[in-house]
């Protein structure tokens, strides 16, 4: 294949692509009318961009579904349609494992924000079923920052029992894998999610290597970890704890708003 025939289907494919995503664009610029019709064909589409292994298109599809209307004959088939879909992208199998990693993340973000949305029922039930499977599943990757989005789509859920298994499968068969290879801000990250789970003492136990992310602090989340630790063994004045604590959350990037308190 000479370069000219490269360009031309270099080009060909990128009008492909463009030509999908402009279609995408006109259903979801016409669902927004509340036409129940119109959202089935854009799950319809949805389907088959998943069959033609066009995950990153599928994405921004659900990314469309997001503000679907309340309507009960509309969400009977929308949860039917939301298993298939998400089983579809949790079955997955490309070569680009860094490519696969990126796309599970994202899809594990979109059941968070999923639960915002009148899309919770039909994830929440999705996530009751499967969340067996799934903790398995993600836990094998050892990819800290699916593991992380997964445990936080989790909790957006209020799965406590199942967020705690999976913790405690972490910790006791994985965490020597992902020792090694965290970052601060990830290991902060589990660090909380521990914390919020009584588990913190024993991520700290069993951390042989990121554990130096508590002795070498730079982030704010980790400062505020360790403020939290010296107000529950009483080293520290009730009003320097409140004054430090909301300055830390302010910095933290790891905080939702809504989980700030007010200053």
């Amino acid at each position: 294949m000479n370069i000219f025939e490269s360009k031309a289907k270099f080009d060909h494919g990128l009008n492909t692509v463009r030509s999908t995503f402009d279609q995408l664009e006109v259903w979801c610029r016409e669902v927004k009318t509340g036409n129940g019709i119109l959202w089935e064909v854009l799950l319809e589409k949805i389907r088959e961009l998943l069959e033609q292994n066009k995950y990153s298109l599928a994405i921004v599809g659900l990314n469309h579904l997001l503000i679907i209307p309340k309507n009960e004959d509309l969400m009977e088939k929308v949860q039917v349609s939301i298993s298939n879909i998400l089983d579809w992208m949790f079955s997955m199998n490309i070569s680009d494992l860094d490519e696969m990693d990126r796309l599970l993340i994202e899809t594990t973000r979109w059941m968070k924000m999923a639960a915002r949305t009148n899309l919770r029922d039909s994830v929440h039930e999705y996530l009751h079923a499967n969340h067996v499977k799934l903790n398995q599943f993600i836990a094998d990757t050892n990819s800290p920052d699916l593991i992380l989005a997964y445990l936080h789509t989790l909790l957006s859920f209020d799965f406590y029992n199942p967020m705690r298994v999976m913790m405690e499968y972490l910790l006791g068969v994985e965490w020597p894998f992902l020792d090694s290879k965290i970052q601060e801000e990830q290991f902060a990250d589990f660090l909380w999610i521990a914390f919020y789970l009584s588990m913190d003492d024993v991520l700290i136990e069993i951390s042989k290597e990121s554990g130096r992310f508590i002795e070498q602090v730079q982030s704010p989340e980790i400062l505020l970890y360790k403020k939290y630790y010296d107000v529950k063994n009483n080293r520290e004045h009730h009003s320097q704890r409140s004054e430090n604590i909301v300055a830390l959350m302010d910095q933290s990037r790891l905080f939702e708003e809504s989980e700030k308190p007010c200053s």
